[in-house]
């Protein structure tokens, strides 16, 4: 089966995926699930994958039921717990049980519900590479293309309106600006678009043209600031500007090649320096979904 997607229009089909496994981390994810499902006016689908990898004969023949019942009303209480706050009242929630393997299931989710964003829990940078990367190379991020929210276990909706895009100043594609873009509007957050490098003069005529192409694209329907952070090493400067941002609620990183990015990122001598000790969440979006 061709697992590749064409990702068109996202904000034309507001509906979110959240894969759960009843852990601390996935309850976090639901948080900010439930916080941008409100905020956008979106659907959330909360989905648990469930398999029984071994079947006693002495089980009873309805047990495949008994676990999709029981992983069902663990997903209803998370969804009336959370609905009981007035403020995610009006969110539409869809139960999802799947029986499967979570990356096979997330596949088959996202062909079914079509969802512009996925968010997911992570306790780590480790975690993350493993949950959402894996050791296939067909695996939910590379075939769909569609940008992945990853929570660790210790963020805090409050300050989720300030967002930092991490801009490289790489020449790209419009859709992935454009999508952050409608994702801030929406959200009615402020985004700041940081670039790390050396020296201010030193930014090359491709760099300051794509400087001005983020503030075209982004105009005047999202307040936005740009900060540059002088440093040598891309991961340092994101730490350090963060460190002193207090306030920053989302780290936004565009994806122009995942391998690449995920050479660069997410070998172990960055993770402890930016995803593994980061308390807020970040927001991958590829540069062609």
């Amino acid at each position: 089966m061709n697992l590749t997607y064409i990702y068109q229009n996202p904000f034309s089909m507001k509906r979110i995926l959240v894969p759960t496994d009843f852990s601390f981390s996935a309850d976090k994810a639901c948080e900010y699930g439930f916080e941008i499902a409100a905020g956008l006016g979106a659907e959330m689908v909360l989905m648990h994958a469930f398999q029984q990898e071994y079947r006693h004969p002495d089980m009873p023949a309805d047990s495949y039921d008994m676990v999709h019942d029981d992983a069902a009303k663990k997903m209803e209480t998370i969804r009336d717990a959370a609905k009981a706050d007035p403020r995610y009242a009006d969110v539409k929630v869809t139960i999802a049980p799947f029986f499967g393997s979570t990356r096979d299931m997330i596949d088959e989710a996202v062909e079914q519900y079509n969802p512009m964003l996925i968010i997911m829990g992570t306790e780590g940078a480790t975690n993350l590479q493993k949950r959402l990367f894996g050791t296939n190379t067909q695996n939910v991020v590379h075939d769909f293309k569609i940008p992945v929210l990853a929570v660790p276990k210790d963020a805090e909706v409050a300050n989720f309106r300030n967002f930092i895009l991490a801009a490289d100043y790489f020449p790209g594609e419009d859709k992935a600006i454009e999508f952050i873009r409608d994702f801030s509007r929406d959200l009615k957050a402020h985004l700041t678009i940081m670039h790390v490098g050396d020296v201010p003069e030193d930014l090359s005529v491709s760099e300051s043209a794509e400087g001005m192409r983020l503030h075209r694209i982004i105009g005047e329907e999202v307040k936005h600031d740009f900060q540059f952070v002088e440093n040598d090493d891309v991961t340092d400067g994101i730490e350090e500007y963060l460190d002193h941002r207090h306030d920053a609620g989302l780290l936004i990183m565009i994806s122009h090649d995942r391998s690449d990015w995920l050479e660069r990122i997410l070998i172990p001598r960055h993770t402890n320096k930016v995803l593994d000790r980061m308390k807020i969440p970040t927001l991958i979006v590829d540069d062609e979904f």
